[in-house]
């Protein structure tokens, strides 16, 4: 815990990245509820993907791929629409599965 984050180029990138990340789907991540599984299906094991439900109805998962390698993976949500993500190698991203629901 010495130093800075110049200290740690690297991580201080990956960091900038998930703050992005998360002002980009703020109304998910910042302002939603996690809602864990609830709301849909995953098909891959090795992805970890959770829900994020804003206060509109709309629906966005996070993906973190912890593997070496590229995956793909379909996430279904209970109304039956799909999605499917690929996500590199020991990385995170952002899908929005559903839009705000129409007043």
């Amino acid at each position: 815990c010495c130093g800075s984050l110049k200290d740690i180029p690297a991580y201080t990138a990956y960091l900038k990245e998930l703050n992005a990340l998360y002002h980009q789907y703020a109304r998910y991540l910042l302002e939603g509820r996690f809602v864990d599984r609830d709301g849909f299906e995953s098909d891959n094991p090795y992805v970890y993907v959770r829900g994020w439900k804003a206060k509109d109805g709309g629906l966005a998962v996070t993906l973190w791929n912890p593997t070496s390698r590229e995956q793909c993976v379909k996430v279904r949500t209970e109304d039956g629409s799909e999605k499917t993500v690929h996500i590199m190698p020991e990385s995170v991203d952002v899908a929005v599965l559903k839009e705000a629901q129409e007043a």
